[in-house]
């Protein structure tokens, strides 16, 4: 073999491992467990997709970095029930700063929250307004679990109206169930399928 064919050969060979091409012949998936990708959410009458708490996202915003703010959709649209910003300096001092200046603000919290080893710090303090409404204020740290928010979070929340919010949720969950045409689903559509019946597990 001529020198510059055996260098086109390795080129080649080198391009296909750098760049695989795509899998011509097999099946593409598009779905899997009955719903498919690029399809219209309303199709899947039998879903319902919604959750009791709409969320907003918010950045820079009164001096935090991020927050979250949610409100209810069911028992009272609209409402805010739950605010939750996180601190831009997340060192345990400025925690430490913070739970101070919170306890002489607010006095002693009403709860620990935190865990046994010093992971999660969190304290949680409890109120009623002059109309009555239960509010829960919770200041929280940490540095070590992965799966919770580094730094310092402070959350304001009316924990009965979220309750409402949910029981109302669920209430027009089962009253929109028992409207639904059930005869346009046949016996072995997704919605009727136990789980541990493989049928839905593979994508196509």
């Amino acid at each position: 073999m001529p020198p510059h064919a055996f260098y086109k050969v390795a080129l080649c060979f080198l391009i296909g491992l750098l760049f695989p091409m795509s899998v011509y012949g097999a099946e593409t998936p598009h779905e899997i467990a009955g719903i498919r990708l690029g399809g219209d959410i309303t199709d899947y009458l039998h879903l319902e997709y919604s959750n009791y708490l709409k969320e907003i996202v918010v950045t820079n915003w009164g001096g935090f970095p991020r927050g979250m703010i949610s409100y209810g959709i069911c028992d009272s649209p609209g409402k805010v029930v739950k605010i939750k910003f996180k601190y831009d300096d997340t060192s345990e001092k400025f925690y430490k700063n913070m739970l101070k200046n919170y306890k002489k603000k607010f006095g002693k919290p009403s709860e620990w929250e935190g865990d046994a080893f010093g992971i999660q710090h969190i304290w949680k303090w409890s109120f009623t307004d002059k109309n009555n409404n239960r509010i829960e204020m919770i200041l929280q740290h940490n540095l070590q679990d992965p799966k919770a928010p580094i730094g310092t979070v402070v959350t304001l929340s009316l924990p009965d109206q979220i309750v409402k919010e949910k029981q109302c949720f669920e209430k027009t969950c089962i009253a929109n169930m028992k409207k639904a045409d059930y005869t346009k689903c046949k016996p072995d559509c997704p919605m009727r399928v136990k789980i541990g019946d493989s049928r839905f597990w593979l994508p196509k």
